[in-house]
C-alpha cells in the first residue's frame, strides 16, 4: 500500500513537471514568434516619424488638419489627396514653415516630408 502511494506521488510530480515545462516552452516559442513579427514592422517613431490622425476642422478657412497624439493640431501646406479622409491614421515626418501665414490659425503650419498610411 505504501509503495502504491509512493508511485502515485512520483507519477503526480512527473506529470506536473511536464505540464510546467510545456507551458514555459510554449511561452518562449510564442515570444520568439512575436519578436520576429515586430522586427518585420519598421519602428517609425525611432525613425523620426510622429503618429497623427487626419481631422476635418469645421472652422472657416480650415480644411483637413493633422492631430498628433498630444492633441496638437498641424496645418499641412502640401496634404496629399490620399490623406484627405477624416480619421485616417498616418505616420508623418514634417518641417515647420515659419514663413507661411494662415487664416485658420489652428496649429503650426507644416510641410510634409514623408508619410506612411497606417492600415
Amino acid at each position: 500500500m505504501k509503495h502504491l502511494k509512493y508511485l502515485l506521488y512520483i507519477l503526480f510530480v512527473f506529470i506536473s513537471s511536464l505540464g510546467i515545462i510545456s507551458c514555459c516552452c510554449s511561452k518562449k516559442a510564442s515570444s520568439a514568434a512575436n519578436t520576429a513579427k515586430k522586427q518585420d514592422i519598421p519602428d517609425y517613431e525611432k525613425n523620426g516619424y510622429a503618429r497623427a490622425t487626419v481631422i476635418k476642422y469645421e472652422v472657416d478657412g480650415c480644411g483637413y488638419l493633422l492631430q498628433l497624439g498630444s492633441g496638437k493640431k498641424l496645418e499641412v501646406l502640401n496634404l496629399p489627396e490620399e490623406l484627405k479622409q477624416e480619421k485616417k491614421e498616418v505616420w508623418i515626418k514634417y518641417e515647420l514653415d515659419r514663413n507661411a501665414a494662415s487664416i485658420c490659425m489652428a496649429g503650426d503650419i507644416i510641410k510634409l516630408t514623408d508619410y506612411k498610411v497606417i492600415k
